[in-house]
């Protein structure tokens, strides 16, 4: 099931996000090499916080929230931000898609995938600028400059995550 119930168990929440993003623990072919932590030691735990620290720094990222999500789980968070940069570099990133065009079921659909993802890792601006976007492309009227500038914006904010994600 994709389904959890109120109040989130961030154990069933951790299980849920690995089985969804197919993240595999410990055998280092996770997230671009990077290895799913989950029982992280003390060390471990504190370069967590520390990387937390630089993206709740960012002016897109409401970290308070996110966290909550996650039980106040650092390497998790971590985990998810790290997947969310990774799958905006690949080739299939959906933000790749929405620059000319002019399918506004596809737009509908790259939208409604980005404000999930974007609500994770708490960008909640960037997340509420794609729920009007998806609104709009359910009723055919996407405006193209607003489009364009919710690209910018996106792209801006993984470059600022990517450096402070992989600054650890």
């Amino acid at each position: 099931s994709h389904a959890l119930t109120k109040p989130v168990n961030p154990s069933q929440l951790l299980a849920l996000m690995v089985r969804l993003l197919g993240l595999r623990e410990g055998d280092g072919s996770a997230l671009g090499g990077r290895v799913l932590a989950t029982g992280v030691a003390e060390g471990g735990a504190a370069s967590f916080r520390r990387v937390s620290e630089r993206i709740a720094a960012l002016d897109e990222i409401r970290i308070d929230s996110a966290l909550a999500k996650l039980g106040g789980r650092h390497e998790i968070f971590v985990n998810i931000v790290r997947r969310v940069v990774d799958r905006a570099d690949s080739s299939q990133s959906l933000v790749n898609l929405l620059p000319g065009l002019t399918d506004c079921d596809t737009a509908k659909h790259a939208f409604h995938k980005l404000t999930s993802e974007l609500g994770i890792i708490g960008a909640e601006d960037l997340q509420a600028q794609a729920t009007k976007l998806e609104a709009a492309a359910r009723q055919s009227a996407l405006d193209k400059d607003a489009v364009e500038r919710f690209v910018g914006r996106y792209r801006k904010m993984i470059a600022q995550l990517r450096r402070a994600a992989d600054s650890d």
